[in-house]
């Protein structure tokens, strides 16, 4: 039986995992940290009785996941489907939410509402179209042609300053905006546009939806039907060389993934010159800062469809949004950081002690005073209402070794230049990369879902031969 060793527990590894165990390899994965998960980890990390998502709290793109349709994540693990997916704050008790029911978000931004349908309603009715559009190769054709068609145009429009003229108000402009932002690149940009029209759309085709307990689950379903079909999860295993790591022998058909930072490659001794090369080239995108707070109390926003909404972008207006990205961009923190704030305990009673929530802040900057400060009058939140904080900063990350520095807290730069330059990278990573190797993590290559199944199988052919 060929060996599978995958190196990196993050969801783009087990998935990996869990497709070469079932179609008959004999897969180990190896993972630094004490515990599995890499991203999809849920620790306590203030006070006990407080779950903190050490990453995203909020999954709205797994159920849509062609991957996950076929193991049947909706299925394994409940998921919590809140009416809002998004909000976001502005001054003088406003605020624009991004409704599961796009004609109920359309009818609540007035004038803007048609403008709203027109631009996102032809993808969220074709999300499926859009999904395999955007997890597949560029370089393709695409199931959906039309649809892929109508995504390209606009991301055409919101990824140029054309953006500044698609809505009226500041309420609309700031709802998009804040959505985009999430791409952490220089704003308007293609790249942001992609990501973030893609986000939106799922805010109304399904809604943004997050696993009860937190994304933990996710990771221990895959990690439970890996064993069942007879794969192994060491942790504690750090790998600083992969000269030096015994994965097995590439000329018996035995493979090793990385799902870690592209780096780690660098050190296979038999990587050949192109390859390193198209490695080295990966640019990393910017740092991000996270703090998690274990609260005394839910946070008094002045609005109160704000307070229904399990993800908050505190940010301002589109002109304010696109200063603190571009701040960013050009080296420099903003005074007024566009903040991605998650409050899941508000539907999950099983993340908090009753009646004390949990609330995680992500911005990219250095500084975590801007994490908890207040935004003007968007909440009257004062430093009585928090209890306890744990912050997760861009220097411990960069201390860690190669194979843990990585994703998604120091992701690929998100921009339409690197995602071309990806499709080369992936080109030169299936014909001339090291023997018996492959990257399995979704930073750097086109997004295939969810990755490299290598040799004579892929992903769908192992659920196929072995059904859960």
């Amino acid at each position: 039986m060929p060996r599978a060793t995958i190196i990196g527990s993050g969801p783009n590894g087990l998935a990996s995992a869990v497709s070469l165990a079932r179609a008959g390899y004999e897969v180990r994965v190896v993972e630094a940290a004490e515990t599995i998960g890499g991203g999809l980890r849920t620790t306590e990390a203030t006070l006990p009785g407080f779950r903190h998502d050490v990453c995203s709290a909020v999954h709205p793109a797994t159920l849509s996941s062609p991957f996950f349709e076929a193991f049947g994540m909706a299925e394994r693990i409940e998921w919590i489907h809140p009416e809002i997916s998004y909000a976001h704050p502005l001054d003088d008790g406003r605020a624009a939410v991004a409704w599961r029911s796009i004609d109920r978000t359309a009818n609540a931004l007035g004038v803007d509402g048609r403008a709203w349908n027109a631009l996102l309603r032809p993808l969220s009715s074709h999300i499926d179209g859009v999904v395999d559009f955007t997890g597949n190769a560029l370089l393709r054709m695409p199931r959906e042609p039309v649809t892929a068609l109508r995504y390209a145009l606009r991301i055409l429009e919101q990824g140029t300053p054309l953006a500044s003229l698609t809505f009226r108000t500041e309420e609309a402009a700031a709802l998009l905006a804040g959505v985009i932002a999430h791409a952490n690149t220089p704003l308007p940009s293609l790249g942001g546009a992609a990501a973030g029209l893609l986000i939106a759309s799922m805010a109304h085709a399904g809604g943004w939806m997050y696993p009860r307990g937190g994304a933990q689950r996710i990771a221990d379903a895959l990690v439970a039907d890996l064993e069942a079909h007879g794969g192994t999860v060491e942790t504690g295993v750090h790998v600083h060389d992969l000269a030096t790591f015994d994965w097995g022998d590439p000329t018996r058909g035995d493979v090793l993934l990385l799902n870690s930072a592209p780096r780690l490659a660098l050190t296979h001794p038999g990587i050949p010159y192109r390859y390193a090369k198209a490695i080295s080239a990966y640019r990393y995108g910017p740092a991000v800062a996270k703090v998690d707070f274990a609260l005394d109390g839910p946070i008094p926003w002045t609005n109160r469809d704000v307070a229904k909404a399990p993800t908050v972008h505190i940010g301002g207006t589109q002109a304010e949004v696109w200063a603190s990205e571009n701040a960013v961009a050009r080296g420099r923190i903003s005074d007024r950081p566009y903040v991605l704030s998650v409050q899941p305990s508000i539907f999950d009673d099983s993340r908090a002690p009753q009646g004390r929530p949990c609330c995680g802040r992500t911005c990219t900057c250095r500084r975590t005073l801007t994490l908890t400060r207040p935004r003007s009058s968007r909440s009257r939140w004062s430093a009585s209402r928090r209890g306890s904080a744990s912050a997760f900063l861009p220097v411990t990350r960069c201390r860690h070794p190669l194979a843990r520095r990585s994703i998604p807290l120091r992701s690929a730069a998100t921009h339409s230049a690197e995602r071309l330059r990806s499709v080369r990278r992936c080109d030169v990573l299936c014909c001339r990369r090291p023997p018996g190797a492959r990257r399995c993590a979704g930073s750097i290559s086109h997004r295939q879902q969810p990755l490299l199944a290598p040799v004579s199988t892929d992903w769908r052919a192992g659920m196929r031969r072995a059904p859960y």
